[in-house]
């Protein structure tokens, strides 16, 4: 069975490392209004708006764009579940390693799964394997569990990816967007973390006029459970290139699939003007920074990114070394593409990341080193 990560129900777990949502914790302004909304009896006893149309209204809003074109839904996984139902006859391409949600929602779908590797010289950071099988065209015939050949209906990617944290290189998204378009392949980008990375105005700089300005079929995914931190309500929101497509996505989600308390803390967070994302960027830089710096000290192998969670690897066994002091990381074995002692750290308060390296540093003493020797 898949779990993912934040399993404290079968864990004893005093910090959690293991869940990437916005560490920083709410403006004052913003808890106020989200305390007001979870008050409001009415709300519970009320059906909520199966059209979602406020909250639609109100991210278009967000995102500069037209209602029709927006699909809200319960989180970003909801969404993927919905967006590999449309590629039910066909395989989604993806690129190792990604979020192992992905794989789930297309088996479930009834599609295909295709994996491309990153090759020695690229590393985890690079598209170009990705491009590399669009280019060639090995992107057709997939065999499928039953012995039918699929062609690629969609690719997804990840940006910033996950587990990495790595950005995506414009030039590279650029050129798959384009292959995409030729190809009447629909290109997904996952920016389930983008907010928490880029203001809007870094963003549209770096990646929007790519997406924006393609004729292509590109769906945008984006999370408010990770951006403002609401995991138990769980908000997301598709941003669509076309009516079509954000149509055929809506006839798949089931009515009333966002509860009305979820659907009016969702309208105030995306009204909020008390600066909140901005305040969570400069932590999480600051903090992503310093606890780097920390575990590069310890002799760890760490990989650069821009999230709010950082891939490392180590021979030490750190998961259950943690969990045995009360702190869940991320065990990235399960992960395509990954191997046993790659790890994902989500960033917390600076206290309990402070706890999470001194924690380290114990184990790495306790096992005798860096490399687990005695």
């Amino acid at each position: 069975m898949y779990i993912h990560g934040g399993d404290i129900y079968r864990n004893k777990v005093e910090k959690d490392f293991s869940v990437s949502i916005n560490p920083y914790e709410w403006t004052d302004e913003l808890r106020a209004d989200i305390v007001r909304v979870m008050q409001d009896e009415s709300l519970i006893y009320t059906y909520p708006d199966a059209l979602n149309a406020r909250l639609t209204d109100e991210a278009a809003s967000y995102e500069d764009t037209i209602a029709e074109l927006v699909v809200c839904a319960g989180g970003a996984s909801e969404l993927i579940s919905a967006v590999c139902m449309l590629q039910r006859d066909s395989a989604v391409l993806l690129q190792a390693p990604c979020y192992m949600g992905y794989e789930r929602a297309i088996r479930a779908a009834g599609a295909e799964v295709m994996y491309c590797y990153p090759d020695g010289r690229s590393g985890f950071f690079s598209l170009s394997p990705l491009i590399g099988v669009l280019k060639t065209g090995d992107e057709h015939g997939i065999e499928g569990a039953l012995g039918k050949k699929k062609d690629v209906g969609m690719v997804i990617v990840t940006n910033p990816s996950n587990p990495t944290g790595a950005l995506a290189n414009p030039d590279e998204l650029r050129e798959i967007v384009c292959l995409c378009r030729d190809k009447d392949i629909v290109l997904a980008v996952d920016e389930s973390f983008m907010e928490l990375v880029m203001s809007h105005e870094e963003y549209d700089a770096v990646y929007g006029r790519i997406l924006r300005e393609t004729t292509g079929k590109v769906i945008r995914l984006k999370s408010m459970t990770k951006s403002y931190r609401i995991p138990g309500l769980r908000l997301g929101y598709a941003v669509c290139s076309h009516k079509e497509t954000a149509g055929r996505i809506r006839d798949i989600l089931p009515e009333w699939n966002i509860s009305g308390p979820a659907t009016e803390a969702g309208i105030a967070c995306l009204k909020d003007r008390s600066d909140y994302l901005k305040r969570s960027r400069e932590y999480i830089k600051s903090e992503r920074a310093g606890l780097s710096y920390g575990l590069k000290e310890l002799g760890l192998k760490v990989y650069e990114g821009d999230a709010n969670y950082i891939l490392i690897y180590s021979d030490l066994p750190l998961y259950e070394k943690l969990l045995d002091r009360g702190m869940l990381i991320r065990d990235c074995e399960t992960i395509e593409g990954l191997k046993h002692g790659f790890y994902r750290l989500s960033l917390r308060h600076s206290e309990d990341d402070y706890a999470l390296m001194s924690s380290i540093k114990d184990i790495i003493t306790e096992c005798g080193g860096i490399d687990g020797r005695r």
